[in-house]
């Protein structure tokens, strides 16, 4: 039986071939003298040549139209070729298309929580025996801009570091400036490293962590000393600013504190234990201040803590504001 599907198959591309084979005879047969008649000959009358290929003509045009003509073999053959070379649906392309994105997107995020929040803050570093680590947090293939100041805010270059672990980051540092580009290689890992400045003898110690929910994308690591070599600035005390300064820097006023309506200025006013904190890029000229801590960068923000008074007078690049302050205790 199975040799007998073959046989007539067979039998079949035979035909197949032989109509081809008779249309390309008919075709070399064919001579443009049986269409074109010639322009001297008298009206009703044709070459020679016409009589003697027309039927040739006639009979190539019939064996062409009848190789042409679609038989259900043909068609069965040709929807088969169609399955073959093209298996899917114009919908089913697009759906594996789309299910080959999702997967693309799921192999780049990487496994945790992601993807991370980054943050930027200035970490105070006191430089005193038995003062706790800071800590930078930093995520896998992410960047962190470790950016080293003094007390007065000024770039304080970097010399050298040493890495606990150099296979769990990536250090970018030109030698010259006070910033690393910090980037993490793993996705969980903890170490230290330790940052020697320009003129100070011992080094700066910072934690790495890797694995935080949130990075630090650019952190302000602020010394409580000064790197300047003049001699009055030397002899000046570095005073630590509270904790809650800092903070209040970064936009975090104090728990406890109550915002205060300021106006008459550019400026941000809180109430905290008996006292104002006042955020702004001017110079507090009156009241005099009791604790202040200022920013870093071409434009530093400033934050004092002053007595409560409903009166504040600032310098705005040589123009003096003088703000108004309602909602603390003292104008109730």
């Amino acid at each position: 039986m199975m040799s007998v599907k073959i046989t007539v198959k067979m039998m079949k591309k035979k035909t197949v071939f032989v109509s081809v084979f008779l249309a390309y005879l008919a075709f070399l047969s064919f001579s443009p003298n049986a269409v074109f008649a010639d322009p001297a000959a008298p009206m009703g009358s044709v070459n020679s040549a016409d009589s003697s290929t027309g039927s040739n003509t006639s009979t190539a045009l019939a064996v062409a139209q009848a190789a042409d003509q679609t038989t259900p073999e043909s068609q069965q053959a040709f929807t088969q070729m169609l399955k073959n070379y093209f298996p899917l649906t114009p919908t089913q392309i697009q759906e594996f298309k789309d299910r080959a994105a999702i997967q693309a997107q799921a192999n780049a995020r990487p496994a945790g929580d992601s993807p991370a929040e980054g943050v930027s803050g200035t970490i105070q570093v006191s430089m005193k025996p038995g003062d706790p680590m800071p800590v930078i947090r930093v995520g896998q293939g992410l960047i962190t801009s470790l950016i080293f100041t003094d007390a007065a805010g000024q770039i304080w270059p970097v010399t050298s570091y040493s890495l606990g672990d150099p296979s769990a980051f990536n250090i970018q540092w030109d030698k010259k400036s006070g910033v690393m580009m910090v980037q993490g290689q793993k996705l969980y890992t903890q170490t230290n490293m330790g940052v020697m400045l320009q003129g100070m003898q011992i080094p700066v110690m910072l934690t790495l962590l890797i694995g935080q929910k949130s990075y630090d994308y650019m952190d302000y690591v602020r010394i409580a000393d000064y790197q300047s070599t003049d001699q009055d600035a030397q002899n000046q005390e570095a005073t630590e600013a509270p904790d809650y300064l800092v903070k209040t820097l970064d936009g975090l006023p104090p728990e406890g504190s109550t915002a205060l309506e300021v106006s008459g200025g550019d400026a941000q006013m809180w109430s905290y234990a008996g006292s104002y904190l006042l955020l702004t890029r001017s110079t507090l000229l009156s009241p005099a201040w009791t604790a202040k801590f200022v920013g870093t960068g071409p434009s530093p923000m400033h934050v004092y803590q002053l007595s409560q008074t409903p009166y504040i007078l600032l310098s705005n690049n040589g123009q003096l504001e003088r703000l108004t302050v309602t909602g603390g205790d003292d104008n109730a």
